[in-house]
């Protein structure tokens, strides 16, 4: 398999501002996020590996989707080679596609994926984050790696009430500034209310620049 630095030579703070602007210019669409929970819902019964964030889930495995796709296109990334630059710890979404006609993840192995993160950490020790208030090391839901290095992104869902605990995710994210090359936050708003775009300012300001914080709109998602 070719170097990691030969499947995605761009600057880490270069990627994560064309993956955040490829995040904050999509458009999903009902049928989009019906067929991400349904697929998701097949692979894992009643979302048991993510019930208590099922919403969250949908919305993080739409982008990751999303993600992917560009970066196979853009980066003509063979599906054997998606394991070792595009992957996370999470297991329910990594062969789960909606956009099967224009990319082709869902056909990568589970093992190939579970061999690729292994790989990855090896590579990238600072993928696991030491959080002293966890008794386990905290992870991104999805790394890049680009020319060598590790770009991280989270995924959170804004339903009704908008996002919980605002400082203690902006303390997740400072720790993913501080060890990972590039990072940044993508909030799903599946409500419009407002309550998502206040939350995203709020972060933007206890984050700063170093931390992109995006946003964009979508169908409510069924908590489970």
């Amino acid at each position: 398999m070719p170097e990691t630095t030969r499947l995605i030579p761009v600057e880490p703070a270069a990627l994560a501002a064309e993956i955040a602007s490829l995040i904050e210019n999509a458009k999903p669409r009902p049928r989009d996020v019906a067929a991400v929970r349904n697929a998701l819902l097949d692979r894992n019964g009643e979302l048991r590996l993510v019930r208590r964030a099922a919403a969250e889930y949908v919305a993080e495995t739409l982008f990751r989707c999303l993600v992917i796709d560009h970066l196979q296109r853009r980066f003509r990334l063979a599906p054997r080679e998606l394991p070792r630059c595009v992957n996370s710890s999470h297991r329910a979404g990594r062969r789960v596609c909606s956009l099967p006609s224009r990319h082709s993840h869902n056909s990568v192995a589970d093992a190939d994926w579970t061999e690729g993160w292994r790989r990855l950490q090896r590579e990238h020790r600072e993928v696991n984050v030491d959080d002293p208030s966890r008794p386990s090391a905290r992870r991104a839901d999805l790394y890049v790696i680009t020319r060598n290095a590790v770009v991280s992104i989270e995924f959170k869902y804004a339903g009704r009430t908008g996002l919980s605990d605002l400082r203690g995710c902006a303390a997740q994210m400072r720790r993913y500034a501080e060890q990972h090359a590039a990072t940044l936050l993508a909030i799903y708003d599946g409500a419009s209310n407002g309550t998502a775009v206040q939350a995203a300012n709020q972060l933007r300001g206890l984050l700063g620049p170093a931390v992109p914080v995006v946003i964009v709109s979508g169908p409510s998602i069924p908590p489970k």
